[in-house]
């Protein structure tokens, strides 16, 4: 319960800014003419009297005299000023008056679905009752009036997914296809676990599901180190029918099944379409390119490209090493493209970085090549 409690706390925190933003403003503004303001006004200086303290999950809420006076005063003038209602709902709330609060808080939100101050409080009561779906519920709400504010919400769903505990309400809640699906399917953990998480989800779960998101999926994975889970969700979901069982690819499509790219101030890979690359490795300089993870059978394979020009093929080299391996010239294999290389599979590793790298140590200037025609397969 203590990762359901902390999800709620950062879902009060993302609503929750705005009050802290519009209190701040206000107090630097008010003065002894309140009387003369329209019943709206009344109700956001009131709202602005409110005092909001937050640490962690805990959102502590109180409001001095002045602000219900005024919020009395407010609603008694406007009755659609639906702001007036979150004051008078945080003083009955500390006076004990808990059950009249929740009801004044419902009607306010029958009232103005939108008002995010009486948001704050409906969160806060779900967080009080450690109601994990009435959070999914609020979620759903939320996401549904502020939609600019998907993105936020969906940040403590990824980050809880470090708890397997709260995989399966997860998984429950994007069964009913809620409105955030997409965007939390896109906001992918950096953590192993929770990449594993997701990965779990993933392969249950459909809706909200793209391409795209699949895709970000992939790539977590394979730069997250689950190389076994990386190739399992290409399969299943973006390998398509005459894919190779290598995971080979000359695009960078799908990286890093396919081509991961280095760009840097001294070192460039640049896809220039067709499966072409154009290269750039600044002169006394060297470095990785590109790198992508396939999947071999014990056996011997060949890796071939074209280079123009052809002189610099001796400047590039390509190698493998066993994903997850130290890269060393003792635990890899390399070769020069100035000639077909090959590589031998071991049966002790069944994924492995094919990686290119360039150097400019030995040329007149920058290494300026255009690479073509890349290919990789078993030597039958």
């Amino acid at each position: 319960m203590t990762r359901v409690l902390r999800i709620l706390g950062c879902l009060l925190a993302v609503i929750a800014a705005p009050l802290l933003l519009v209190q701040g403003m206000a107090n630097a503004r008010m003065d002894a003419r309140l009387a003369d303001l329209n019943g709206f006004w009344k109700a956001d200086l009131a709202s602005a009297l409110v005092q909001v303290e937050q640490s962690g999950s805990t959102l502590r809420l109180d409001v001095n005299d002045a602000g219900i006076e005024l919020a009395q005063q407010a609603f008694a003038s406007e009755p659609l000023a639906s702001d007036a209602l979150f004051p008078i709902a945080v003083a009955w709330a500390a006076d004990g008056r808990a059950d009249d609060a929740n009801a004044l808080v419902d009607a306010g939100l029958r009232l103005d679905k939108r008002n995010r101050s009486l948001g704050v409080l409906e969160l806060q009561r779900v967080a009080a009752a450690q109601d994990l779906p009435g959070l999914f519920a609020q979620l759903n709400r939320l996401s549904v009036l502020y939609p600019p504010l998907i993105n936020d919400f969906v940040q403590p769903l990824t980050a809880a997914l470090d708890d397997a505990a709260s995989v399966p309400a997860i998984r429950d809640a994007l069964v009913a296809e809620p409105v955030w699906a997409e965007a939390f399917w896109k906001s992918v953990p950096r953590s192993p676990r929770g990449l594993a998480s997701m990965y779990a989800l993933r392969e249950t779960v459909d809706a909200g599901v793209t391409g795209e998101s699949d895709a970000l999926l992939l790539e977590g994975l394979g730069n997250g180190g689950l190389f076994a889970q990386a190739f399992d969700h290409w399969d299943a979901h973006l390998a398509g029918a005459d894919a190779p069982r290598t995971g080979f690819m000359a695009d960078d499509e799908f990286a890093p099944i396919g081509w991961r790219s280095t760009r840097s101030g001294s070192v460039s890979f640049a896809a220039r379409g067709g499966g072409g690359y154009d290269i750039y490795v600044e002169r006394q300089t060297a470095g990785e390119l590109a790198r992508q993870l396939v999947r071999l059978t014990p056996g011997t394979y060949r890796f071939t490209a074209e280079t123009s020009p052809a002189r610099d093929a001796e400047h590039l080299r390509v190698s493998l090493f066993c994903a997850g391996a130290e890269e060393t010239a003792a635990g890899g294999q390399s070769q020069t493209l100035d000639q077909a290389a090959t590589f031998t599979a071991s049966p002790a590793c069944d994924i492995y970085w094919l990686v290119l790298t360039g150097e400019a140590y030995a040329t007149r200037g920058a290494l300026d090549a255009r690479l073509t025609g890349m290919q990789f397969e078993a030597v039958r």
